[in-house]
């Protein structure tokens, strides 16, 4: 996992940032937004040739928290506890 905070522009939605390139070897997968105890936020997933990318941004005032879960294979396994992780996300 990563995490980390960034300053994002106000017009710049959040469905649209998750979406930023991670690398040049992804490919961005599906998207949604979503608020997560209280905040705005958005999911995405994306994959390389070998691993498994879930991407959630939460927008707090300006900044934007980022949490990047990486796996090796997708599984229902790791997508419940990457939304555990980013549901204790609290101010």
């Amino acid at each position: 996992m990563r995490f980390d905070v960034v300053r994002v522009p106000a017009e710049q939605t959040l469905g649209d940032y998750p979406q930023l390139r991670l690398d040049g070897e992804c490919r961005q997968g599906h998207h949604e937004d979503l608020t997560i105890n209280g905040f705005p936020a958005a999911a995405a997933s994306a994959h390389g040739d070998q691993w498994q990318f879930k991407i959630y941004a939460l927008r707090f005032g300006s900044d934007v928290y980022r949490f990047i879960f990486a796996t090796k294979q997708k599984s229902t396994e790791s997508e419940r506890n990457a939304r555990e992780t980013v549901n204790s996300f609290a101010a």
